[in-house]
């Protein structure tokens, strides 16, 4: 019974101790999770000699306490942690930091490692062109150079594309530095310079890795991670530098606004595709204008052909309307010649109807002394030519020292020209021996009639003759009139010919300016598609790869909220600020007070002193950050 009895308390009592550390686990489980802090900003301070070489890691914390619980716990792997808000010392068990928070927000800082810096930043001096030790440039005069440089120490895997690749963490350090009236001729590469009061502040935003990252060039001046300052010094003395280095400032510069980028790059692949086709029509266009040339030279040939033949055809037809103009006169002649004729053979008939009627009148008498006069005219004057000639050859022959003037003269003398056949006067009696003669000749014949007949027919023939003469010659001096006017028009038409033949060589001398102007066009367009739109193309293909690597880098920023948290905050923020000394020329050390010697001193100033330094400079670039980050946007 004993046994059974001390068995059954020895199993509630195991029971009891079970449920006991259960209730110890659970309620320290749900410590924990309730007493983590709503929100978590961290501010690390980094002192650097005049190098940039590292000397000192101090990180600020400050943990949200929304919940107002009375304790708030951190998850860091700072070491000489200090609370800042409140006397009492946290609760460190390894990576757990545990305050007493009072239901208010806790501040802390601690000593981090230079290794575990994401980023580092780098001074090189340079006095007149030759490097030279920060210590030893300490009062010098020259040409002084500083090269600053910075570099990216946080690289994370990422798929991009379906790809994994290394990108940087993004980082944007923005950098003051102020330089007295000591300097003079600054100059500063990748930087803003402001004067104000004599004094000149040298800003700069330096991006380290994100060129890298983004696939660009290493002369892509666009993303600088170096800064160079040059100047002419006298006594250097240089009071350092500044700088703030955060994420955030990633998106301010357009990285997250990169759609634009995307529509450049479709607009530019649409550009380049107009190009090629403007390109295609140039070179249509050129062969076209080819085709155009020659034909307009060929043109012009032709004109100057015309212009040849049109001169011909204008002589042509000069001559032939001086030929026409002659016949129209000697048909107007022929014309009269016939009306004359045909006038003289109505005489005759007239005879002959008196010869046949038996009777002879005056006209008949007439006609026949007219005939016997022409018929003796015409004797006399070949007798006289005859008789003339024999008597020039004789004086010739015996006179032969006469001119022609004088021998022609007594040929004159002794034979005159133009004696004419003086018309007789018939008397009665010749009168009537005619008649007898008329009507002996009548007598004999017996087909008078058939004479007059024929006659007749041969007056209305030459009659005809004449009027159709008269047509003709009508016809001609229309022809003649036609011809004057068709001259008038050749001789203009050639005149036209030449002032186009002259205009033509223009015009081909135009139309081969204009072949060889598309030409050079087309040739033109061809670099535009070929070369120029090409290198635009090539220019911006790593756009292409800025744009697929954009997001990625976008969620890097966005992740890295904490520089010494274990684990990552879900509402957190990080920035450093980082002190780079300045370089002074040493003075003569004088003597000071030993520390502790005034008693009025309380123990605890050295670490206020400490503490009011690092929550100074961080109000201070809290207080600007805002203002210098409004001039980089």
């Amino acid at each position: 019974m004993k046994k059974t009895t001390r068995i059954l308390c020895l199993a509630i009592a195991a029971v009891f101790v079970v449920s006991l550390l259960f209730s110890i686990a659970m309620s320290i489980a749900y410590a924990e999770e309730d007493t983590s802090a709503s929100s978590r900003g961290e501010t690390v301070y980094v002192t650097a000699d005049a190098n940039g070489n590292v000397e000192r890691v101090i990180s600020s914390v400050y943990l949200g306490n929304d919940q107002k619980r009375e304790t708030v716990t951190d998850y860091t792997n700072l070491s000489d942690i200090k609370a800042i808000t409140t006397n009492e010392p946290p609760a460190i068990s390894g990576d757990v930091v545990t305050f007493a928070a009072a239901g208010e927000d806790v501040s802390y800082q601690g000593t981090a490692n230079a290794e575990d810096l994401p980023f580092m930043v780098y001074f090189t001096y340079f006095l007149n062109g030759k490097q030279i030790a920060p210590e030893d440039l300490a009062g010098k005069s020259g040409r002084v150079r500083i090269e600053i440089a910075t570099e990216n120490r946080l690289k994370r895997t990422c798929e991009v594309d379906g790809e994994q690749v290394e990108l940087y963490v993004p980082f944007s350090i923005i950098g003051m530095l102020t330089l007295d009236e000591s300097f003079t001729g600054i100059t500063a590469q990748n930087a803003k310079i402001s004067v104000q009061a004599g004094q000149v502040t040298v800003l700069c935003v330096l991006l380290p890795g994100l060129k890298e990252s983004l696939g660009l060039q290493e002369n892509n001046e666009k993303i600088s991670d170096t800064l160079t300052i040059e100047a002419t010094v006298k006594d250097f003395n240089f009071d350092g530098g500044m700088f703030i280095g955060m994420t955030g400032i990633v998106d301010q510069n357009d990285l997250s606004g990169i759609e634009d980028v995307e529509e450049l790059m479709r607009a530019l692949t649409e550009l380049n595709d107009a190009a090629s086709q403007l390109y295609r029509g140039a070179r249509r266009l050129d062969k076209a204008a080819e085709a155009y040339a020659e034909g307009v030279r060929a043109y012009a040939e032709g004109i100057a052909q015309a212009a040849e033949g049109a001169g011909a055809l204008t002589d042509g037809v000069s001559e032939l309307y001086k030929g026409a103009d002659q016949l129209a006169g000697g048909s107007g002649e022929i014309t009269g010649g016939l009306e004359s004729l045909a006038a003289e053979l109505n005489k005759l008939k007239a005879a002959l109807d008196t010869i046949e009627s038996g009777e002879v009148d005056e006209a008949l008498y007439s006609f026949l002394v007219s005939w016997a006069v022409e018929a003796a005219q015409k004797t006399l004057d070949e007798y006289n030519s005859e008789l003339r000639d024999r008597l020039r050859a004789q004086l010739e022959t015996a006179m032969p020292d006469a001119t022609p003037e004088e021998i022609e003269a007594i040929v004159d003398a002794v034979i005159p020209t133009g004696a004419t056949v003086p018309k007789p006067e018939l008397t009665e009696e010749q009168k009537a021996e005619i008649a007898a003669k008329v009507s002996e000749i009548i007598q004999k014949s017996n087909n008078a009639q058939e004479i007059i007949a024929k006659f007749e027919a041969l007056i209305s023939g030459v009659n005809q003759l004449a009027d159709g003469s008269s047509q003709v010659t009508d016809g001609l001096y229309a022809l003649t009139g036609g011809l004057r006017q068709l001259k008038e028009g050749l001789s203009e038409f050639a005149n036209g010919a030449a002032a186009l033949q002259e205009n033509g060589a223009a015009l081909s001398e135009g139309a081969d300016s204009l072949a060889s102007g598309i030409g050079k066009i087309a040739s033109g367009l061809r670099s535009l598609a070929n070369d120029g739109m090409q290198r635009i193309v090539d220019e911006t293909a790593e756009i292409d790869i800025t744009l697929s690597r954009k997001d990625a880098l976008i969620a890097l920023s966005q992740s890295y909220s904490s520089f010494s948290a274990t684990r990552e905050p879900e509402d957190g923020a990080v920035q450093f600020v980082l002190s780079v000394d300045g370089i002074e020329e040493e003075l003569p050390i004088e003597p000071s007070p030993t520390p502790g010697e005034d008693e009025n001193v309380p123990a605890d100033v050295e670490k206020t002193e400490e503490r009011g330094f690092f929550e100074r400079i961080g109000a201070w670039f809290e207080g600007i950050f805002t203002s210098v980050k409004g001039w980089f946007d």
